[in-house]
């Protein structure tokens, strides 16, 4: 990609050559020709060989001095470079002032069509004085989130690499089933009457069962399980070795203690744009539906029980473990290795910390919640601050009875 249309992209300010072409990302340490990568702080930019740089709009200007010619300059201790800093320091905020009242006129004055770049600020960026020029060879695009606006630019220039279509000779495709723009790997099996949908990527080894439906341009790494029935919806992304679709931990005990298999023939609904990490175990519901919601993230290792109800938006992290018919509305955020009970509801917005434990049928509100049981935050620092404080006490508790002994003998 262009420098300009990555500019467009993520709705930046260009500065500098917008015809340099982007091949692919790093860090702004180890970043090369041909490369882009971004910086954070509203502070000068560090010496840097990426093509392009995405950085806040306060940003300083780059600092095209490479480190060996700061190391090559000699000059008598103490004398010069307190007053060149201070100047430069001076100019620098200076320029910068100028800059954001000129970003602001521009702003409040400019008009132009959607989506295109500021031609006026293209090689200037609002920035007159010659010190915060930008190298011929070198694009910094100025955005309010770098971090938002680089995922964003690199998922657009790594997606092209991942365009590929067409079945490996290996594939075993059912009749019924229907992949035909789908891209499928080798040694892929899928079903009768299943659906592939298009753009999708189905890696080595996949196994997806009967009656299963993939909407458009979701990938599934190797070696996943899906089983029948199942329903991924699109621009979802499935780790390797996770399985979708199992029997939920469900049993029933009979007269003699024995524990007899209640029937598992619900299914598993995944929305849209939902990523589930290496790893992990989505249980179909008993009798109805497991439920993923739209836009939420699960990491590696997590266990979703049989009919769990999971909202949109919520991010759920490592090795958690949640229980048969858990709710957890939209917007939560969950820590790693929480376990849940059963029939818990979690209301949207709630953050629960890592290793907390959740007693079953507990309602959850809004709130930042740790500990087993778990608490709000306040109570459970207050808690462990009194649990500190137990040595302490035990050695007052002892000093105490040992006075107490003492005057006693004395009155004796």
């Amino acid at each position: 990609m262009k420098t300009s249309e990555i500019a467009v992209l993520v709705d930046g300010e260009l500065c500098g050559d917008g015809e340099i072409e982007i091949t692919s990302a790093a860090s702004i340490e180890k970043a090369a020709t041909g490369q882009i990568a971004f910086f954070e702080k509203a502070a000068e930019l560090p010496s840097t060989n990426a093509s392009c740089v995405i950085v806040p709009q306060a940003a300083l200007p780059l600092t095209t001095e490479t480190p060996s010619h700061r190391e090559a300059e000699t000059r008598p201790v103490g004398s010069v470079p307190e007053m060149r800093n201070a100047e430069r320091g001076m100019r620098i905020e200076e320029n910068r002032i100028n800059a954001e009242t000129q970003r602001r006129g521009d702003e409040k004055s400019e008009t132009r069509p959607v989506g295109s770049v500021p031609e006026m600020r293209n090689g200037e960026c609002g920035m007159r004085n010659a010190e915060r020029s930008t190298p011929n060879d070198q694009a910094i695009i100025r955005v309010k989130s770098p971090k938002l606006a680089f995922a964003r630019a690199v998922n657009k220039l790594y997606a092209s690499d991942q365009l590929l279509d067409g079945s490996h000779p290996t594939a075993v495709i059912a009749e019924s089933a229907d992949a035909r723009n789908a891209h499928i790997g080798a040694f892929v099996t899928i079903g009768e009457n299943s659906y592939v949908g298009e753009g999708c990527r189905i890696h080595e080894g996949v196994r997806i069962g009967k009656n299963v439906t993939i909407r458009k341009f979701t990938v599934i790494h190797p070696n996943c399980v899906i089983y029948d029935n199942v329903e991924i919806g699109g621009d979802c992304v499935i780790h390797a070795g996770t399985i979708i679709g199992a029997d939920g931990f469900g049993y029933v005990k009979d007269e003699e203690g024995n524990y007899e298999k209640f029937p598992q023939i619900g299914t598993v609904v995944i929305q849209d744009n939902v990523e589930i990490g290496a790893n992990s175990c989505i249980d179909r519901g008993a009798l109805g539906e497991t439920r993923i919601g739209e836009g939420t993230k699960i990491d590696n290792l997590v266990q979703v029980g049989h009919n769990v109800n999971i909202g949109k938006r919520c991010v759920i992290a490592a090795q958690t473990g949640i229980s048969g018919s858990v709710v957890i509305e939209d917007d939560c955020v969950i820590g790693g290795q929480v376990g849940f009970g059963d029939h818990v509801r979690v209301k949207s917005g709630a953050v629960i910390g890592s290793q907390a434990g959740i007693l079953p049928g507990k309602i959850v509100r809004p709130g930042i919640w740790w500990g087993t049981p778990i608490q709000p935050l306040d109570e459970y620092k207050r808690q462990n601050a009194h649990v500190k404080g137990l040595e302490r006490l035990r050695k007052d508790v002892t000093e105490l009875k040992r006075a107490a002994e003492e005057k006693s003998k004395d009155c004796g």
